[in-house]
């Protein structure tokens, strides 16, 4: 009877080797290594409980695993596909919005060079004081203040009300170039783009065209924009 007590007692205190909990026994290398860490070492097979304490057995526990590779090769296709859909479009959008930013830019310069012509005794940007065409002074005409000569100011004055009509010269958008080829008055307006700057302008015609090649996605020539 007092072996029996003796038993129960030492159950009660180890529930975790306990036969009445109807777990399997830990082996004694596992109980070991538990009572010097005090830590809960679980083998594989057993699943802890929300205290922490108590190890169980589970039969429904199933290693996990990985992918395989008919599974990768699989997404991996999937993915090709969507990016072979949506890739041209996106480049198809871009390519867009860069000659629609063309049109605009050209029509937008087209408008301030007429305000100029109209403000300068339709003398249009780019002549000096001699009569010289250059691109600075084109520039300066454009973007500072002049009078109705055509001289510049770097503030707006009595003697230099107009202007500035442009805060700088746009880029290109297909290019990404700004800088300006001037024709002289005396030579034809080139009939193929040079294709070595944003721009081409001859101020006797006060004509300006975009310094590109090629054709837009509707079959237009950028050059006759």
């Amino acid at each position: 009877m007092k072996n029996s007590l003796s038993n129960k007692s030492t159950d009660m205190r180890n529930p975790i080797v306990s036969p009445a909990y109807g777990r399997p026994n830990p082996s004694r290398e596992y109980l070991k290594v538990q009572l010097d860490t005090h830590k809960p070492l679980v083998p594989h097979g057993y699943i802890q409980d929300c205290s922490g304490r108590t190890p169980h057995y589970s039969k429904n526990v199933k290693p996990s695993r990985g992918f395989t590779l008919v599974e990768i090769l699989i997404v991996v296709m999937i993915l090709g596909i969507m990016a072979a859909i949506v890739i041209p479009k996106f480049s198809s959008a871009t390519v867009q919005a860069r000659e629609s930013m063309l049109r605009e830019n050209l029509r937008i310069m087209r408008t301030q060079l007429g305000a100029y012509r109209a403000q300068h005794w339709s003398v249009s940007p780019g002549y000096d004081q001699n009569g010289n065409l250059s691109e600075q002074t084109f520039i300066n005409q454009m973007t500072r203040f002049t009078n109705e000569y055509g001289e510049i100011n770097n503030i707006v004055s009595a003697n230099f009300p107009y202007g500035p009509y442009m805060s700088r010269i746009p880029e290109n958008p297909l290019n990404d170039l700004n800088s300006i080829t001037i024709i002289a008055d005396n030579d034809p307006f080139p009939a193929q783009p040079a294709e070595t700057g944003g721009w081409i302008y001859k101020p006797k015609d006060n004509m300006l065209r975009a310094d590109m090649a090629g054709f837009d996605m509707e079959g237009i020539s950028y050059y006759s924009y």
